[in-house]
């Protein structure tokens, strides 16, 4: 993003030099790069088309965006045989991959590593593996994607808006690949690189990445508040239809269909869909509807489902199914042909609709959300997608509830922590502190809640505490901590470990 901030600078630098100035030949090259730079198409086209030939790698960059392929690869390979040199033979490598693997040609991934070899900067090197791991998606190659989207990563620390994209990448395919500890990991970078302006529609994004993480390994609550904060961060209307899509699933999944059909709606409405109008929220839409039982409105949003992305034909197919299924067609099951019983969101599906998809062997149950808090050393917090980071009074204050049963009086916890002295209004600001940073640590609002006497953690997941069982590791107990209750439970242990 820096180097498209430039490019816009310089942009408006240049848009100072008179136009008989930038006209003379000299210019040319230079109002090529500053348009690519900047990311102007209108620029890049005008400069071009004044000069049909002389610069056919932009040319294949252009034509990227509307002509056919077989037209980007023939300017491409024109760039290459050319001898062209500097930022017009790399961006013809690129999109002579780019073109390759779209025509579906023998080769493109050859294609992309040459590219990748030709002299560079690190953020067209990054550029370049940004679209090498879409075409890699897009050919099913998950693992492959995955290494590709980390290498770019490496490649764009100077460029906040496609670093993020980067990291959210690489998170997406993480949790394709159930590989979910990685997947949060990509994800939270995400979001902490996207917190500048620079990365200016990305951090709602990355906060979708997590959501969708988080509904698939099952911590709802989670998911909820991360599509919550998509929502908010969203700058624009797709982004934050997106999000709105997003928080539908999550409170379909948590039976709280009332409130998804309103989400839904308010997405459509957000959308400016008009009667008759298609979208592909009208896919989620349908679902909630089956399941509340109107399967008139069903089949009215499922006439209304936007065509073209196989992922949600899949989709819509799953929920004619159900429909079909419920209203007695024999033939309910042709309703599922072709579906691709792997993809992680038909698995999803199949926790809502596990019937028909049963049909064709997806068996998918709502996974159990534990959080184990685990007090043999040094406290540590893990969930299925990774560790937890809590600061030690807090990870001391989640240890004292776990093992009292969740929920404590206000009175012992502050006898129970070192809030570091003062009276009493100033230990209840300093716990009140210690609570907020346990619900950002742990990662929803109702992690923990706080009342005027008491102080209570979620029963939405599983606690698992674990002290140590070994009479010699009785002094670990939470290792490193000096709060008042770790002192007495430790010895509590210790004498009860002694031999009577």
């Amino acid at each position: 993003m820096k180097r498209r901030a430039d490019g816009l600078k310089l942009r408006s630098l240049l848009e100072r030099v008179p136009a008989d100035v930038r006209a003379g030949e000299e210019w040319q090259e230079v109002q090529v790069w500053v348009a690519y730079r900047a990311g102007d198409q209108a620029l890049m086209r005008e400069v071009t088309s004044a000069h049909l030939g002389l610069y056919p790698g932009f040319e294949a960059y252009l034509g990227a965006w509307r002509r056919p392929w077989e037209d980007v690869l023939a300017c491409a390979q024109r760039a290459l045989d050319g001898g062209d040199t500097g930022l017009d033979r790399v961006v013809a490598g690129r999109f002579r991959a780019v073109a390759l693997a779209q025509l579906g040609r023998p080769g493109w991934q050859e294609a992309f590593r040459e590219a990748l070899t030709t002299p560079q900067s690190d953020r067209d090197r990054g550029l370049l593996c940004l679209e090498f791991g879409h075409q890699l998606v897009s050919a099913g190659l998950e693992g492959a994607a995955r290494d590709v989207w980390a290498q770019a990563a490496t490649y764009l620390s100077t460029d906040a808006w496609a670093l993020t994209q980067a990291f959210s990448n690489l998170g997406i395919t993480c949790l394709r690949l159930d590989e979910l500890p990685a997947a949060e990991r990509a994800f939270a970078r995400a979001v902490k690189v996207a917190q500048g302006a620079e990365a200016r529609g990305q951090l709602s994004i990355a906060w979708r990445g997590l959501g969708s993480l988080y509904l698939w390994s099952g911590q709802l609550a989670r998911a909820e508040y991360a599509y919550r904060i998509a929502e908010e961060k969203a700058d624009d209307v797709p982004l934050t239809v997106m999000a709105r899509r997003g928080l539908g699933r999550v409170l379909r999944a948590r039976g709280h269909l009332d409130e998804a059909l309103g989400v839904l709606r308010s997405a459509l409405l957000h959308a400016g869909v008009r009667d008759g109008d298609r979208h592909a929220a009208f896919t989620d839409l349908a679902g909630v509807q089956v399941l509340i039982g109107d399967r008139a409105g069903a089949r009215a949003s499922l006439e209304r489902v936007e065509r073209g992305d196989v992922v949600e034909a899949w989709r819509a197919q799953i929920v004619r199914g159900e429909l079909a299924r419920l209203e007695g067609d024999p033939a309910w099951a042709a309703h599922l042909q072709g579906i691709v019983a792997a993809h992680h969101l038909v698995r999803e599906e199949a926790r809502v609709f596990p019937e028909v998809l049963s049909a064709i062997g997806v068996v998918d149950v709502q996974p159990e959300w534990w959080i184990d808090v685990n007090l043999d050393g040094p406290v540590r917090v893990v969930t299925a997608t990774g560790p937890v980071q809590l600061r030690p009074t807090e990870a001391s204050l989640l240890a004292f509830l776990t093992l009292h049963q969740g929920s404590v009086s206000v009175e012992r916890a502050l006898a129970a922590l070192d809030l570091g002295g003062g009276d009493l209004r100033r230990q209840k600001r300093q716990l009140n502190r210690v609570v907020q940073g346990m619900r950002e640590g742990l990662g929803w609002p109702g992690a923990v809640e706080h009342f005027r006497d008491l102080v209570t953690l979620s029963r939405e997941p599983r606690w698992i505490t674990r002290v140590p069982q070994d009479a010699a590791r009785l002094d670990d107990f939470c290792e490193g901590s000096l709060d008042p209750w770790i002192i007495d439970y430790r010895s509590d242990m210790i004498m009860r470990s002694l031999p009577d």
